[in-house]
């Protein structure tokens, strides 16, 4: 009887081993651990996960009509939060949109692109518009202006909450603005002295005096860290 040869085993082993061989090929393309993707080529994530700003310290939320536009001056790492490791690397020149920034960071996404994706460094781009330094880093009054204010009862800006307090009383209302600081409402009262005059049929007349209470002024004061970072005074009939 003359033997059978055995040939499917050869091509069973033979299709596995060009499976394996296509399967690194692919993972390698894809970027696994067989080849580094040159992340300099790579887009920031747009309309995905959303950064987190809530582990970023001292962070400053712009509102819809604070947010801007940056350029990059350098090439700079984008991150989900600072501290982790680097999503990628945006390349000098790249126009990035700033909805959050503290002292080192900015919280920002693609221009052209809504919401904010990523965090980069500040020293990679170019400075900030004046208006944005000042609000995150508002002039305050020295401690010798402070306490001539007290002495005077003026609010000013770098004033702590106690120090306002004294001189506005307790706030009428508080709430938060789009930047998510505190903003306490106060309002100062005056009293005047008002004249009333009757007059009768005889020709005579009386005039006696009373007492009223006016609003002098409002107060709109917006407090970061407890300290006051703007003051915002209207007074009745000013137009």
């Amino acid at each position: 009887m003359k033997e059978r040869k055995l040939g499917r085993p050869k091509l069973v082993l033979g299709a596995l081993f060009g499976a394996m061989i296509l399967c690194v090929n692919s993972h390698a393309e894809e970027g696994g651990a067989f080849k580094k993707l040159d992340l300099t080529k790579q887009k920031a994530p747009q309309g995905k996960a959303q950064a987190s700003q809530e582990a970023v310290p001292g962070v400053l939320r712009l509102g819809p009509s604070q947010i801007f536009e940056l350029k990059l001056t350098n090439a700079a790492d984008y991150y989900q939060a600072p501290g982790q490791k680097s999503q990628g690397t945006l390349p000098p020149g790249t126009i990035v949109k700033v909805y959050a920034l503290n002292d080192q960071w900015l919280g920002a996404g693609m221009a052209g692109f809504a919401g904010m994706n990523f965090w980069i460094e500040r020293a990679n781009c170019e400075p900030l518009p004046e208006k944005t330094q000042q609000l995150l880093h508002p002039a305050v009054a020295s401690e010798a202006e402070i306490q001539l204010a007290l002495k005077e009862k003026i609010p000013v800006v770098g004033m702590n909450r106690q120090q306002l307090i004294k001189v506005l009383g307790n706030p009428k209302q508080k709430t938060s603005d789009e930047n998510h600081d505190e903003v306490l409402i106060f309002e100062k009262w005056k009293t005047v002295v008002m004249e009333s005059t009757q007059k009768y049929t005889d020709g005579t007349a009386q005039t006696s005096q009373f007492t009223q209470r006016q609003a002098a002024a409002a107060y709109r004061v917006t407090m970061r860290n407890d300290i006051v970072i703007r003051i915002e005074k209207s007074t009745p009939g000013a137009s």
